[in-house]
């Protein structure tokens, strides 16, 4: 019910609550931000800090958008005189804000969408820290699996299909690595489901501590895992599995005075393979290759063997 100030109480009480649990004061200043609203990582929240803000899908960008259709340097946020402008950087494609293409430097206003190659859509807002973190934390809830805290298997999909785009057009070669871990079921039935349950978060901290910070690595099920990798060859990617696999099957979980660890089989897959041409070639690549790793005996490697 509206108050005399015109104000909506639930909406004050919501806040003083989301205020409480965050620990982020509800009159925190407002800060400039960037929501995706189509494009990879729908949905994430970028903050935009004073200064100049580069957005392309180089390596050198603020704002890094690995799209197809977006430049490498496609535009620029530049915060003067209390004021957020954005310019085009003479991309390819161009940049629409306002439904007007950019031919000259632009103010943002809140709620304004910019538009990159008509590929990426990303909006425009300055608001309280407050919302921002609801915002990220909503973001978080929508792409990562609850329990380990790795991508789930939606956004790992939607990240390799706004990834090779790019790595075709740039003759970049791309893995993947299919990850299963060996007689996962028995950890389940004999110590239960909650000890499973940390050896899991246990092998995903390993994972994470091993790759790179680009590569994606998400849970596609079960005890089944996978991790995609940029501008990686098949040495690479190769030598990437065998250190996972060492590494994982050393690390130990303590659980009722017990320290439990588990092996894991490993199906590598390169975009360099003849026989792949699309993500979906890549992940059945990559399958197979588990699949032949669980028939050698598990706790191994398995690749396609290397071109002469």
């Amino acid at each position: 019910m509206p108050n005399p100030n015109g104000s909506d109480d639930s909406d004050q009480t919501d806040r003083l609550a989301l205020s409480a649990v965050t620990g982020i004061a509800d009159d925190a200043p407002l800060r400039a931000t960037l929501t995706v609203l189509k494009g990879p990582k729908t949905g994430d929240v970028i903050p935009i800090r004073e200064g100049e803000t580069l957005i392309g899908r180089g390596i050198e960008a603020t704002v890094q958008v690995v799209a197809d259709g977006v430049s490498r340097r496609h535009a620029r946020i530049a915060f003067r005189d209390g004021k957020y402008w954005v310019e085009d950087l003479g991309s390819t494609n161009g940049t629409i804000c306002g439904g007007t293409l950019l031919e000259e430097p632009h103010e943002l206003r809140d709620g304004d969408r910019i538009s990159l190659g008509g590929r990426v859509i990303l909006r425009f807002a300055r608001e309280g820290e407050l919302e921002e973190s609801l915002r990220y934390h909503l973001y978080e809830l929508a792409t990562r699996d609850a329990l380990t805290q790795a991508y789930n298997r939606r956004h790992f999909d939607e990240r390799v299909g706004s990834e090779w785009p790019w790595a075709v057009r740039h003759g970049k070669t791309c893995a993947l690595l299919m990850l299963d871990l060996d007689h996962f079921k028995a950890i389940n039935d004999t110590y239960g489901h909650p000890a499973g349950d940390l050896v899991l978060k246990s092998v995903v901290g390993t994972i994470q501590k091993t790759v790179r910070r680009e590569d994606v690595v998400a849970r596609m099920g079960g005890e089944e895992f996978a991790i995609f990798c940029r501008s990686t060859n098949r040495a690479a990617a190769v030598a990437l599995a065998e250190r996972l696999r060492q590494r994982i099957g050393k690390t130990t979980t303590a659980w009722r005075g017990l320290s439990l660890s588990v092996t894991v089989s490993i199906g590598v897959a390169t975009s360099d393979d003849p026989s792949v041409r699309t993500p979906a070639d890549l992940a059945e690549r990559a399958d197979t290759c588990l699949y032949r790793a669980k028939q050698r005996g598990r706790d191994c490697v398995e690749a396609p063997e290397a071109e002469p």
